[in-house]
């Protein structure tokens, strides 16, 4: 197994020095080399890190106060992301992610690494106290500076007036320190005569356990071309308690499986350069799900070395990008599941490359805003929970498009097809033995583009894709473990579809008509309203749509060959299933166009709005943590808000108020905050649940417990006020 780091492409060249990370020269060090000897290694690329020391270290470069709390997210004060030296931040569109959360202090990342330079400056306070070392009779000290590299772009501190800022700088950082484990026999390509087994289920296992208290990604950045069993199922046991694990794609340049990238339960991250083009170092194929910036990346450096920031490149330093990502959205809604994190990543990518799906770039380029606005509406759970993990997967791919030249192909100047819904509408099908048995169904992404992943298996073919009630089908060839692109050419189909729209409303008198005085159930966040589609002939359920954010839902079906008789069942949803009345359809062969239809939900199956009558509960256990530039509150709440509620943030001058309100919780499910360039004095911060509407004041709850927090002036600074509050 390697470590996925590699030189900048300026200094690369054809030969590649076997390794092992060591510190100070790169050499295989004297500890392991009786043991390595002279085995080859998976091709290992060095990474030649350009030290670094910015001329404006240690600047101070103020931000102009702001009074207004609902303007942009403010503009990091970190030098290196003022000098525009993180372009991959900007890359991946991370601003916008930050308007919802810089990170929560009980959301842990784990990295299993070479460990991390608990000196540096950028991490104080971050550290897990469960930092560990496996495999060498040493510290979790890094050594190296791999593992402080990484660190450093998930979670360097924001916002404190030097070096850099970090994706999710309010996070904790577990670092896991690894070595070379069991040198393995194995079958592997080129010059790869052995390989390395890192053993890593048992530091995946350290890293998810529940006494971790609150580990929910494992970023790993090293690679093998050998498929472990008991690292597979450490995985799907972490993955499934909660901890997504994100890894490195490889730096063999080539086409080629390495794992755990290529576990179909972990996501796998290739790198990119600035011109989000595949750098010339990064692996492709079935183990790149999405890429990041990986190419002359600004990151923290060992503290120890008397510079405390350099450069490097490699598919290493596109992971924690991700991971990154992943830890903001778990700190924006603790609640999802890794299994609905991992789907949020892949179904808010950019395309790039060919449309849809390609094995050079997966689903595209990692963008954090898209991710933290599709996280704001996601159902909790309705992310898809693979059986197993394996690496003995095919993939089958594809995209819906509009064919604007009526070819019957994608050409790369035509559009994807996409709805402005989660799950809801249009779904492709997979199915074994000619379309005999269902295996699996699933949705576009914004980008129109569907994925199955599958075990092949011989007695199952032939396997064909059907869009939704097998209005198209193709059979499916696989080459190279791979089947696709399947391209369904929608606005053909669009033209023979019915389409079934609508919307849904409270039926406050039960007869199924909407009535002037009955307005429309637009949750579509906490609670969204679902419909099925049955056929009654066949007693089958058809489909299922979700409301979006304004109540609207949407089916497609093909034009029946005979009468069909159709059922729309609604429903609400707030961990089960409250169903209204059904309302019934006719279609028949001559059917197209368009029918519209307001659906009813009993008032007494509505969990929110207008029937919620319960009063939000009172924060508890406020606590405040300060950095330099920023205070971090973080409190418990005993039971969840109200769907049209928030948490609102409020401080003093002097302890009991009054209360000045000072911003608010993007989600109700965020139950921590970041205060940026507080000025300085003292001030007693409080934290209350309210309704988003004024009017509603009678539910909501009172301010939790008072904390102080004293903050040193600055020289000149007399303000009385916080600035600006990051949500």
């Amino acid at each position: 197994m390697k470590n996925e780091d590699s030189s900048s492409p300026m200094n690369q060249s054809s030969h590649r020095v076997p390794m092992l990370i060591a510190p100070g020269p790169m050499h295989i060090s004297s500890r392991w080399q009786g043991r390595v000897g002279g085995l080859v290694l998976l091709l290992s690329l060095i990474a030649t890190f350009i030290n670094y020391t910015p001329a404006w270290a240690g600047a101070d470069t103020p931000i102009a106060p702001l009074t207004n709390t609902t303007a942009a997210p403010v503009f990091p004060n970190d030098p290196s992301y003022q000098a525009e030296q993180q372009y991959g931040l900007d890359l991946i569109n991370v601003r916008p992610a930050w308007e919802y959360t810089v990170g929560d202090p009980r959301v842990v990342v784990a990295l299993i690494d070479t460990g991390i330079d608990f000196t540096h400056p950028e991490f104080a306070g971050r550290i897990h106290p469960d930092a560990h070392t496996f495999f060498l009779q040493s510290s979790p000290v890094d050594e190296s500076g791999h593992g402080t590299r990484t660190a450093g772009i998930i979670g360097a501190s924001i916002n404190n007036q030097r070096g850099m800022a970090g994706i999710a700088g309010n996070v904790q950082i577990l670092p896991i320190k690894v070595s070379p484990g069991v040198v393995r026999e194995g079958e592997v390509e080129g010059r790869e005569a052995q390989a390395v087994d890192y053993n890593f289920q048992e530091p995946i296992r350290y890293a998810a356990s529940p006494n971790r208290h609150g580990t929910r990604v494992i970023n790993i950045n090293f690679a093998t071309s050998l498929d472990d069993p008991e690292e597979r199922a450490a995985i799907y046991e972490a993955t499934s308690n909660g901890a997504l694990v994100l890894a490195a794609a490889g730096n063999t340049g080539k086409e080629q499986t390495l794992f755990p990238a290529a576990y179909d339960c972990v996501v796998g991250v290739g790198a990119v350069d600035q011109s989000a083009t595949r750098a010339g170092f990064s692996t492709y194929g079935l183990g790149v799900d999405v890429v990041a910036p990986g190419v002359n990346i600004f990151s923290t450096a060992l503290h120890s070395q008397q510079h405390d920031y350099d450069y490097a490149s490699g598919t290493s330093f596109a992971t924690p990008h991700a991971s990154g990502v992943a830890a903001l959205i778990f700190s924006a809604r603790p609640e999802l599941t890794a299994w609905d994190v991992r789907e949020i990543l892949l179904r808010s990518a950019k395309d790039l490359g060919q449309p849809g799906y390609d094995v050079q770039y997966g689903y595209g380029l990692l963008d954090a805003g898209a991710a933290l606005q599709l996280a704001s509406i996601w159902r909790a759970g309705s992310g898809k929970a693979l059986a197993t993990c394996t690496g003995e997967r095919y993939r089958v791919y594809g995209s819906l498009y509009l064919d604007t030249n009526n070819n019957g192909q994608r050409d790369s100047n035509e559009t994807a097809y996409t709805e402005p819904y989660t799950n809801t509408t249009t779904f492709v099908e997979l199915y074994a033995n000619n379309g005999a048995r269902l295996l699996d169904r699933t949705f576009a992404n914004h980008a129109g583009i569907y994925t199955f992943d599958i075990t092949y298996r011989a007695e199952e073919s032939p396997y064909l894709v059907k869009l939704q009630n097998g209005s198209v089908q193709q059979s499916l060839y696989f080459a190279g473990g791979l089947a696709g692109p399947y391209d369904f050419a929608m606005n053909t189909r669009s033209d023979d579809a019915v389409t079934l729209q609508g919307s849904f409303f409270a039926d406050r008198d039960a007869d199924g008509v909407m009535d002037t005085d009955e307005s429309l159930y637009p949750d579509g966040g906490q609670y969204p309203a679902t419909v099925a589609l049955y056929a009654l002939q066949q007693a089958a359920l058809l489909a299922v749509a979700t409301s979006d954010q304004r109540g609207h839902f949407a089916f497609y079906i093909a034009p029946p060959t005979m009468t069909m008789t159709y059922e729309l069942r609604p429903a609400t949803q707030d961990g089960f299933l409250r169903f209204s009345r059904p309302y019934t359809l006719t279609l028949e062969p001559t059917s197209r166009g368009v029918l519209t239809y307001a659906l009813g939900l009993d008032i007494d199956t509505i969990p929110v709005l207008g029937q919620d009558s319960s009063v939000n509960s009172t924060p508890v256990a406020l606590q405040a943590m300060t950095a330099t530039g920023s205070i971090v509150l973080q409190w418990d709440t005993p039971q969840a808000l109200r769907a049209d509620s928030i948490y609102e943030i409020a401080y003093a001058t002097q302890s009991g108020g009054p209360y000045q309100a000072v911003g608010a919780t993007s989600l109700p499910q965020t139950t921590s905050y970041t205060i940026f360039n507080p000025h300085g004095g003292r001030y007693y911060l409080v934290v209350r649940a309210r309704t988003r509407d004024d009017a509603q004041g009678a539910f909501w709850s009172g301010y939790s417990n008072e904390v102080t927090v004293t903050v040193p002036a600055a020289v000149g600074d007399h303000q009385l006020y916080l600035p600006y509050v990051s949500r």
